[in-house]
């Protein structure tokens, strides 16, 4: 509001926004965006310098300010929005700027490009990310929520439907027990590089499964929601062509119904 805005330190801020600029300026000229046509698809930026540009918008109150404005105004306004971007009360806007910065910089290291990322092809993303450490990802809260809003199906999207969500799954750390996102991130580490060679997304879920060493099956099976996904996939698709004893299976509890998986 206007109080807040009269109480920064003014000076102080228009040193941050040049030293901002500076940075954003130095960023897009070592990736060749201000040569004539550059050629966006192939386009590559410098990682370490992506974390210097975040960390230097943490260090902004007005910077900070306006972005938590802007989330408010696009949450309020744009429903599709809103499903999936989660504000937390408790957000530290200096510390998330950091971590964004983190999980773009490493994204980046990865050298995957925009055109990478505009393809579609699944198969190209997940092998361009497949060095990343998708633990980062959890020290964003607001890409944390985000990731529990899709993967929980609150987000509405489409072809996840195939994922199971038991009724007791607890997505956060807490002071005795491994949140459930952390469990599935650190189980994507164990299972990109395996899914990247397997190279045919039409049979990825279940010989992903199949080409697992045991360090990465435990690290699957500590997820609920992996464990149970891939339970319920057993079912699904040998089911009908192999008889599965009842010692092999369980029951979830889904939305308030029971579903049968193998364990």
């Amino acid at each position: 509001d206007r109080e807040e805005l009269y109480a920064l330190d003014w000076e102080a801020e228009v040193k941050q926004l040049g030293v901002v600029a500076a940075m954003t300026f130095e960023l897009i000229n070592t990736a060749g965006l201000l040569e004539d046509d550059p050629n966006l698809e192939t386009v590559t930026l410098d990682g370490e310098e992506v974390r210097d540009v975040f960390d230097a918008f943490s260090e902004s109150d007005l910077i900070t300010k306006a972005i938590g404005i802007a989330l408010d105004v696009f949450i309020t306004e744009d429903s599709e929005f809103s499903a999936i971007i989660t504000v937390p009360e408790d957000l530290v806007w200096e510390t998330e700027f950091q971590a964004m910065g983190e999980v773009v910089g490493q994204i980046v290291d990865t050298g995957i490009t925009v055109g990478d990322l505009q393809s579609g092809d699944f198969m190209v993303i997940l092998t361009g990310l497949a060095a990343l450490d998708f633990e980062v990802l959890y020290d964003s809260k607001i890409i944390s929520y985000a990731l529990v809003n899709i993967l929980s199906g609150q987000a509405g999207f489409e072809g996840l439907d195939m994922i199971i969500v038991t009724d007791d799954v607890n997505w956060f750390d807490t002071d005795t027990e491994t949140g459930e996102l952390r469990n599935i991130l650190t189980a994507l580490n164990q299972m990109a590089d395996i899914a990247a060679e397997i190279g045919d997304f039409e049979e990825l879920s279940l010989n992903l499964v199949f080409e697992l060493d045991q360090e990465a099956l435990d690290e699957l099976l500590a997820s609920k929601v992996l464990a149970a996904t891939v339970g319920a996939l057993l079912i699904d698709q040998l089911g009908s062509e192999l008889t599965i004893p009842h010692t092999a299976k369980e029951t979830v509890i889904v939305d308030s119904n029971p579903r049968e998986v193998v364990t």
